[in-house]
């Protein structure tokens, strides 16, 4: 039996949660985040919550007053206690719509959960398990505000890791309504080429990735060169070294994407510089 904290309140998750006209089950009226608990630091926390509220935002939701760092904080961390994490877990952060009636709320207000799962201290940019890449393009992301967000209607990426898994896939590419680079199933993408490292902007419906921020950050601080903007999958094919990302797994290096083999020499090199700055 694990616990879950469900609007303030610590409860067992085998205990009668949301009811059958709960908005985020009906309509995917929801959004969410995930986060890393690593070697007992939240990683990036408040860019989390500002995502989040950048995300109710988008939606309409109403944001309680309270709903801010310190106020999340507080609860993930209870609900890490009652399952005794303290050092390597996954969270699951979701917020829906209050209420029921059909596509229009008949209220304003919100609810949510949080989850946490135990999750291995190596799993974290481990760079020893390499991505085998494909590509899916049987629906095409479209391009607006929402496709940014996490939330609730995940239909695209559900069809899109339903297509990797019976293909053998590690993880596959969604393109966006432009035919270029839209992300992964779960993870932002970069490439390097020429010593640049290459990844997607704010146009390109990818997910508005915490890791991939960081990441810009990193760089920043490192002094290497990073381009933002659109990518076509032709620049793939020519690139020195991909990898995804997400806050979760971290760095990911592409071993292999249509055939074509990558180096990750560079990426490994990446992953390490940046996790050590968790380790000091």
């Amino acid at each position: 039996m694990a616990f879950v904290v469900l609007n303030g309140k610590l409860l067992s998750d085998e205990s009668p949660l949301l009811s059958v006209s709960n908005r985020s089950f009906r309509f995917g009226d929801s959004v969410f985040e995930s986060i890393h608990l690593y070697k007992g630091e939240i990683l990036f926390f408040e860019k989390h919550i500002e995502r989040l509220l950048h995300a109710m935002n988008i939606l309409k939701m109403e944001i309680p007053s309270w709903f801010d760092v310190a106020f999340f904080h507080k609860h993930i961390s209870d609900c890490l206690t009652a399952n005794g994490l303290f050092s390597d877990a996954k969270i699951r952060l979701q917020v829906w719509r209050a209420g029921s009636g059909v596509y229009s709320p008949d209220e304003a207000g919100v609810e949510y959960l949080i989850e946490t799962q135990f999750v291995t201290p190596d799993l974290f940019c481990n760079t020893n398990n390499k991505v085998v890449l494909g590509l899916f393009n049987e629906y095409l992301k479209p391009i607006h505000a929402s496709s940014t967000i996490k939330t609730g209607n995940s239909l695209l990426y559900v069809l899109a890791g339903l297509y990797a898994k019976q293909n053998g896939f590690t993880d596959v590419l969604v393109l966006n309504q432009n035919g270029t680079i839209a992300d992964s199933v779960g993870a932002n993408v970069f490439y390097l080429k020429n010593d640049c490292w290459f990844t997607t902007d704010d146009h390109q419906a990818a997910i508005n990735g915490v890791m991939q921020k960081a990441l810009i950050d990193f760089f920043s601080k490192q002094k290497l060169e990073v381009i933002k903007g659109p990518i076509a999958l032709s620049e793939l094919g020519s690139a020195d070294e991909i990898f995804l990302c997400n806050m979760v797994k971290g760095i990911m290096p592409v071993a292999d994407l249509q055939n074509k083999k990558y180096l990750s020499a560079v990426t490994e090199k990446l992953a390490a510089d940046f996790c050590n700055q968790f380790n000091q």
